[in-house]
């Protein structure tokens, strides 16, 4: 009862836009799934996608405390549109990869920042306000995203 109550009206809109911004953005784990086929594919080394895949945990981490200052300052429609257009981008492009410094500019430093601006700082947030008497109940069902 208590999940119907919250989707309904404008709320429910944030918890679902925050829960598939998660969503989309958990494309970052396909990486593992495609690291092998790369390397084969392209008879690139593991290290090569590796260091793609290290520079993006850093650089996402550091993103996050952009991110999440953003969130108290802007509107968060833009820094959603933002952080989610370049990551769709993103996923496009790398598809299109030929070298490796590709992967390391394209999911290592452009994707990475994208996805750590619109990541859980900015979603907190747009929930806790959308929630404020259940935030906790709320933040969890967009964090499963």
């Amino acid at each position: 009862m208590k999940l119907r109550h919250m989707m309904s009206g404008g709320a429910g809109l944030v918890l679902a836009a925050g829960f598939m911004a998660l969503f989309i953005g958990s494309a970052r784990f396909v990486m593992g799934l495609t690291l092998k086929p790369m390397v084969d594919e392209m008879n690139w080394t593991r290290t090569d996608i590796g260091e793609a895949v290290g520079l993006f945990q850093v650089v996402t981490a550091l993103a996050m405390f952009a991110g999440g200052r953003m969130a108290d300052t802007m509107n968060l429609r833009y820094i959603f549109g933002f952080g989610l257009g370049i990551s769709g981008l993103c996923m496009i492009a790398l598809g299109q990869v030929t070298q490796p410094w590709h992967v390391l500019v394209i999911f290592g430093i452009v994707y990475a920042f994208a996805n750590g601006v619109a990541a859980m700082a900015s979603v907190g947030v747009m929930v806790t306000r959308a929630f404020p008497l259940n935030a906790g109940f709320a933040n969890g069902v967009a964090s499963s995203g």
